[in-house]
C-alpha cells in the first residue's frame, strides 16, 4: 500500500496540476486567438 501511496506524492499532485493548469491556458489562449468566423 505504501509503495502505491508514494507515486501519488504531493508533489506528483502538484506536477500534475500545474501541467493540467498550462495546458488548459494554452487551449483557452488558442480559443482566443481563433478567427471569429469559426464560431
Amino acid at each position: 500500500m505504501r509503495r502505491i501511496w508514494k507515486m501519488f506524492d504531493i508533489n506528483f499532485i502538484i506536477g500534475m496540476g500545474g501541467a493540467i493548469a498550462i495546458a488548459a491556458f494554452i487551449v483557452y489562449f488558442f480559443y482566443q486567438f481563433l478567427p471569429k468566423t469559426k464560431h
